[in-house]
């Protein structure tokens, strides 16, 4: 059963030990306007990274403040393969697969 670290805030030393137990991490939209996880996002591989908004809270830049939407998934994306020095194309080719695989929709 795979586990999902939802709305995952953590530091890099704490997404190394929940990668060693086989989790998925699970960024939201607060990544996109602070650099405080970055090194978590560039330590963990492109096959254990989820994306998520966590609408109606927490919008991500350009949204912050407002109302957030599912749609605005792409901006984390977008800050994610900034992070991963990937296209935004390719980081969301890695990431769906991903989601497919964790919530059985292959």
């Amino acid at each position: 059963v795979p586990v999902v670290m939802h709305f995952f805030t953590g530091d890099s030393d704490l997404a190394q030990k929940y990668l060693n137990l086989g989790c998925y991490l699970s960024f939201p939209g607060p990544i996109t306007y602070t650099e405080m996880y970055d090194e978590s996002i560039r330590v963990t591989p492109m096959d254990r990274i989820l994306a998520e908004t966590d609408a109606p809270f927490a919008a991500p830049v350009p949204y912050r403040g407002k109302r957030n939407e599912p749609a605005y998934v792409v901006e984390v994306i977008r800050k994610i393969a900034m992070l991963k020095n990937i296209s935004l194309e390719t980081a969301a080719s890695q990431i769906t697969p991903n989601s497919q695989r964790v919530f059985g929709l292959t």
